[in-house]
């Protein structure tokens, strides 16, 4: 079978129609393997001598193997109309992989995607693009339902139990990122705003208590190696009261072993050293500065480092 020219003829095509309740197949192999040679194949799909598609019928390894050397399409499915639910549907059997993709290598200016998924929207439901569903029967919630690895290292991972890691494959928090390099930026939130007023309700970065109990409050905290806070910058909110919400700042920090208070502004933006009631020490509007201690307070202004 050698087509020339325009001619474009199959070597072997198979066109039917159905129309049966039953259920038919187009194309059925069904071979009875006696002998010991797992490497036999039930199918093999060859250009110029080279396998691209071959199908064992091993149970111990994968069954279907695609092989590409080239810089085309691995593997195309497409589908103008959806029959049921699926398209694809890969069901293995326990303890196996779903799907493996190995040996994939690009070089030169080559740009080809390993999983490219490209589709159009237009719906008024809810689709969605990729979707992992697993149902984790056992008690280890540091099982990985997704784990995106460059050179064996994990770059972005989501454990079963929600956790999210970016440079981690053990997050210990909803999200956790690492950063080993001190020259690096861990987390960066870039925009432009011309907006120059601070009453403006717009945060770059934004903590969120939906409980109404007053004077309740988040924390930006600094870690340490032990797992405690050594600094803590909490946003406190001193009143919930619809229309009238108010709100303090206070800086903590750890001193041999013990985490305390150091200053807050308060809301009516007293400040206080060494208290977290400046405003219970201001007998006028001018005192916004407070300075206690226990047996005594000094305030040290120094300039021009003299």
């Amino acid at each position: 079978h050698s087509p020339t020219g325009s001619n474009a003829q199959s070597l072997f095509d198979l066109t039917g129609t159905w129309n049966t309740t039953g259920t038919p197949t187009a194309l059925k192999l069904n071979i009875t393997n006696t002998a010991s040679n797992a490497a036999s194949r039930l199918l093999d799909l060859q250009v110029g001598g080279s396998s691209v598609f071959n199908v064992t019928p091993s149970t111990s390894n994968p069954g279907l193997t695609v092989t590409n050397a080239s810089a085309a399409t691995l593997f195309s499915v497409s589908n103008s109309t959806i029959i049921g639910t699926r398209t694809v549907q890969l069901t293995p059997s326990a303890n196996t992989s779903v799907l493996t993709a190995s040996s994939y290598s690009l070089s030169g200016s080559n740009a080809q995607s390993l999983f490219d998924l490209a589709g159009t929207w237009n719906t008024t439901g809810t689709p969605t693009a990729l979707k992992l569903n697993s149902t984790n029967t056992a008690a280890n919630a540091a099982s990985l339902l997704m784990d995106l690895q460059t050179g064996g290292t994990s770059r972005m991972a989501v454990r079963v139990d929600g956790n999210v890691g970016i440079n981690t494959a053990s997050p210990g928090a909803r999200l956790q990122v690492s950063q080993d390099q001190s020259t690096a930026i861990g987390i960066l939130q870039a925009g432009a705003s011309s907006n120059t007023t601070l009453t403006f309700d717009a945060a770059s970065l934004g903590l969120q208590n939906t409980n109404t109990t007053n004077n309740n409050y988040n924390t930006l905290a600094f870690i340490n190696d032990q797992g405690t806070y050594s600094v803590g910058l909490h946003g406190i909110y001193t009143s919930h009261t619809a229309g009238a919400q108010s709100g303090a700042f206070a800086v903590a920090t750890r001193n041999a072993g013990t985490y305390a208070e150091r200053m807050r502004i308060d809301r009516a933006g007293y400040v206080g050293i060494g208290t977290s009631t400046p405003s219970s020490y201001a007998v006028s509007s001018d005192r916004t500065l407070v300075v206690a201690g226990s047996s005594f307070a000094s305030l040290n202004l120094v300039c021009g480092g003299s």
